[in-house]
């Protein structure tokens, strides 16, 4: 090696930045389509549209594209028109699974629906 030469050093690696996989205790964020928020992806519900019918996603193991949308009224309001943008497909779709799970259907067994004596055949 001469005195006005340097010694040629490899280049060294720049540290690489952690990734969400990597760090422990990281959970995945989504955004839901209806108020634009980010959260933890177990606070909200994927859905997915099958045969023009959005699905709720309950396992995460469904195929294609999904979105996600809080379980709220008016979550599930607000998305409206965004799942056409969301899961990348032509609408209109059929939500009434998803609001189903909002709004469940009222429960005609319920202990305090009143009871019709005459129906059932029953004679006092």
């Amino acid at each position: 090696m001469t005195t006005g030469e340097s010694a040629a050093k490899p280049a060294a690696k720049p540290a690489a930045k952690p990734t969400l996989s990597s760090r422990r205790g990281a959970k995945p964020v989504r955004t839901c389509i209806g108020c634009r928020q980010r959260g933890p992806a177990d606070s909200l519900v994927r859905v997915v549209v099958l045969a023009g019918v959005l699905t709720p996603d309950l396992d995460g193991r469904r195929q294609g594209r999904g979105a996600h949308v809080h379980l709220d009224a008016t979550c599930v309001s607000a998305a409206g028109r965004g799942w056409a943008r969301a899961l990348k497909a032509t609408g209109p779709f059929d939500d009434s699974l998803v609001r189903g799970l909002v709004w469940p259907k009222p429960n005609r067994t319920h202990p305090n629906t009143p009871f019709d004596h005459e129906s059932a055949g029953e004679s006092e």
